[in-house]
């Protein structure tokens, strides 16, 4: 910075990694020298490339310490490991504990090791984020008094536009079909609500802008996604730019912790939708112990509890939240809701065509926390009054051979596109669900616009949009489902038609205009 180039002892001391990094260097003191005049241009080009090139090396570093790990530790780093030791204060005592550091479940990692390769590229990368960080934070830091005095004066107000910030969008399940709907839905009506992804391959369009990853970071053993990690000046760049005044997150990974990064750089409100419920879904697929569950349950409450505003999907999860065990105040909780593509509702015309018949439905992820291995019990107890039933699975997952290996006897299809979705529908005479962990459930709603009447475990999401009896069925366990199931299939043709038009008429209680517009009205828009 003061223009003294690195003396060329120094140069060749530097590893190949730093080649890039040092270069830039130079180039800025030779600017310093040459150009002062035009020096602090030089910098905000040259700055972004320097901080670029330290995060990458950052991050290279990092996989491969990671990856360095015996296969055995790998294996053992799952989620409930991870919940186990994620709180620092409680890691960084064990490094001084030998009884501790002996425990079974401790992985192998080096510690040290890793500080080791990654503490100078880290440091490098937080001093010049840092910078940016600080430098926004003191510019805007009296957002709301510029804000309130342009009201005052009818001049100068700011953009009123919102930034929402996702990591799933490219996903092939039903929070990124939500997301694609939602994005369709913005272009539509030119809404003022542009998204932001990260990924290598996603095409941009209007409303939808997409950064190119600096790194990728895919770890079987915890999960199917894969992590993309943006350029955070990129980011602060593109929101600084776009005049966006207000943020809404729908993922806890990457992005859920860049949404408050910009939150704390531009004093903006940053609200988070919550499509999962991720206290359901560890202890459904991860058999946490008592104590990793209460850990995990603090963890999701220091995170929420930094937001302004939780958007909810089901009443049962709105009153969690604002239990003692969440303690996120009532007031700032707003419940809002699915919509679902006109195509299902268009096929639904179609119900009245087929003939009453005995085939079964499950569309979904294959997977513990959706309930799949319930099926095979259920299925058996139907066959035992409906020999002739038959049941169609259509999704794929990590519990795909295990449910092939207990019920053989089903029909897999495997992952169904949502252009043919609706047709397979048509095709089946009650859709099963028996999963607790949906925060809502949009099959439900997808079957049901086409006539599909539904039977689902009495809990959160399906529970709230299900009027039991009149358009489709609830069960509280498994052996209620087969009977349910079992009555169902012995139904009239007329008493079947009578519940079909009450689940097409369930539909029209869930409209796009006017979700989006509570939601914009929420926020403030």
């Amino acid at each position: 910075m003061h223009g003294q180039s690195p003396a060329l002892w120094k140069s060749l001391g530097v590893s190949k990694a730093f080649k890039p990094t040092l270069k830039i260097i130079k180039d800025i003191a030779k600017a310093r020298q040459q150009q002062p005049k035009h020096f602090t241009a030089t910098l905000r080009q040259t700055l972004p490339a320097l901080y670029r090139e330290v995060t990458q090396v950052f991050f290279d570093r990092l996989e491969h310490e990671i990856l360095s790990l015996p296969k055995k530790t790998l294996k053992r780093i799952n989620a409930q490991t991870l919940i186990e030791h994620f709180e620092l204060p409680t890691s960084f005592r064990s490094l001084f504990n030998n009884s501790y550091a002996k425990h079974p479940r401790m992985t192998d990692l080096n510690i040290f090791g890793l500080l080791d390769q990654v503490t100078f590229p880290a440091l490098a990368t937080l001093v010049i984020g840092g910078a940016s960080f600080a430098g926004s934070q003191v510019l805007y830091a009296n957002r709301d008094f510029l804000n309130d005095l342009a009201e005052d004066l009818q001049e100068g107000q700011h953009s009123k536009r919102v930034l929402w910030l996702t990591d799933s969008f490219s996903d092939a399940n039903g929070v990124s079909s939500v997301l694609q709907s939602t994005l369709a839905h913005v272009q539509a009506h030119e809404l003022p609500i542009d998204m932001l992804i990260c990924h290598p391959t996603q095409e941009a369009q209007a409303h939808l802008h997409v950064l190119k990853p600096m790194k990728s970071f895919s770890i079987p053993s915890l999960s199917e996604q894969t992590l993309y990690i943006p350029d955070m000046l990129e980011v602060q760049t593109l929101f600084e730019v776009g005049g966006y005044d207000r943020i809404i997150c729908s993922t806890e990974l990457v992005m859920g912790l860049i949404a408050l990064y910009l939150k704390k750089a531009f004093s903006v409100p940053t609200y988070f939708y919550m499509h999962t419920d991720w206290n359901e879904f560890f202890k459904r697929s991860a058999a946490l112990d008592a104590q990793s569950s209460d850990r995990l349950r603090r963890l999701l409450r220091f995170f929420y509890q930094q937001y302004d505003g939780l958007f909810v999907l089901n009443s049962d999860h709105k009153a969690w939240l604002a239990s003692d065990a969440m303690d996120f105040p009532i007031e700032r909780l707003y419940s809002t809701q699915h919509w679902i593509d006109a195509r299902y509702v268009e096929a639904g015309v179609q119900r009245g065509a087929k003939p009453p018949g005995k085939t079964l439905l499950f569309a979904g992820r294959i997977s513990r926390e959706k309930g799949v291995l319930d099926l095979p019990g259920i299925f058996a107890a139907i066959k035992t009054l409906h020999p002739d039933a038959q049941l169609l699975i259509a999704g794929k997952g990590p519990a795909l051979k295990k449910l092939q290996k207990r019920m053989p006897d089903a029909c897999y299809l495997g992952w169904v596109e949502k252009d043919k979705l609706a047709s397979l529908y048509l095709q089946a005479d009650l859709l099963l669900l028996p999963s607790r962990f949906d925060t809502f459930g949009c099959v439900v709603l997808e079957a049901m616009a086409t006539g599909l009447p539904v039977v689902a475990y009495n809990v959160k999401g399906p529970k709230d949009i299900i009027q039991h009896g009149i358009n489709s069925f609830t069960a509280e366990n498994a052996t209620e489902m087969a009977q349910i199931v079992c009555q169902y299939l012995h139904w009239e043709p007329q008493a079947r038609q009578t519940l079909q038009k009450g689940a097409q008429r369930r539909e029209t209680d869930y409209r796009a205009s006017d979700i989006m517009s509570q939601l914009l009205s929420d926020i403030g828009l």
